[in-house]
């Protein structure tokens, strides 16, 4: 079995406060359909490609700062940049962990106590020489876009499974071999869904689960004729691609006005 990651969720006293704020700093917006008021005791956030979420929910007993923090990287700006606008937001200096030569970080904490740390651009690190993690821009023939998770599949026959994802509306946007006869790495994409299909044995160690967000469950489950099911967050389906790869399918369920 697996897991991925649905959202991340901050403990808060005012949630609404809270989410105010990480929507300034990370610029995030709330949903139009369903917006954050103050009094809200849960307040969601979501990423401008909708692929992350935070939710930032009251308790009554909150404990101090945890485990668990964000690390977050200068996208079109520099960490001095940053640091500037998200100490005008509220942010308080915890921490300063930059060094003589330029390099580092620097700790902050929300109005909460919430800590995170603020990190140079890559293209800073680019100029010091400094490795960068490989993104999407550094793999032939794939388009740069916004940072999101994307789920690596295991894949047997590349034509069957291929056909199979086909059908789900995905198309293929790259194909990688480090040899001709090593295995097949594919990425595929449907609107803003990413989904990597691999027959390397060690990327994954048997069959995953996913879970797609479409506008119309019942058109694909009338495609691959299964049953749709309704739960508490929408109405869904599973399917099966042809390497035992279960896809769980769902609509979410639309606020009343």
């Amino acid at each position: 079995m697996s897991l991925r990651v649905s959202h991340t969720t901050i403990n808060a006293t005012d949630a609404h406060a809270l989410s105010v704020f990480w929507a300034a700093v990370l610029g995030y917006a709330e949903n139009p359909d369903d917006p954050n008021e103050s009094g809200h005791e849960e307040c969601m956030i979501f990423s401008p490609d909708l692929r992350h979420r935070i939710l930032f929910i009251e308790v009554e007993d909150l404990v101090p700062a945890g485990r668990m923090h964000f690390d977050l990287t200068a996208i079109d700006s520099t960490r001095e940049g940053e640091l500037e606008r998200v100490l005008a937001l509220g942010a308080a200096q915890v921490a300063d962990r930059r060094t003589p030569d330029g390099k580092g970080w620097v700790v902050l904490a929300d109005p909460e106590g919430n800590t995170f740390c603020v990190l140079r651009s890559d293209a800073e690190r680019r100029a010091m020489g400094d490795p960068i993690l490989p993104g999407p821009a550094d793999i032939p023939g794939v388009e740069t876009r916004p940072v999101g998770s994307i789920p690596i599949l295991p894949m047997g026959d590349p034509a069957s499974a291929l056909a199979w994802w086909g059908r789900l509306g995905f198309a293929v946007e790259f194909e990688h071999r480090f040899a001709p006869e090593l295995p097949l790495y594919v990425g595929l994409r449907r609107d803003m869904a990413d989904v990597h299909l691999s027959q390397h044995r060690g990327d994954t160690t048997g069959p995953g689960v996913m879970y797609l967000w479409v506008d119309d469950v019942d058109e694909v489950a009338a495609e691959f004729g299964v049953p749709v099911d309704d739960n508490p967050w929408g109405r869904d389906c599973q399917i099966v691609d042809p390497s035992g790869n279960r896809v769980r399918v769902g609509t979410a369920l639309r606020a009343s006005a």
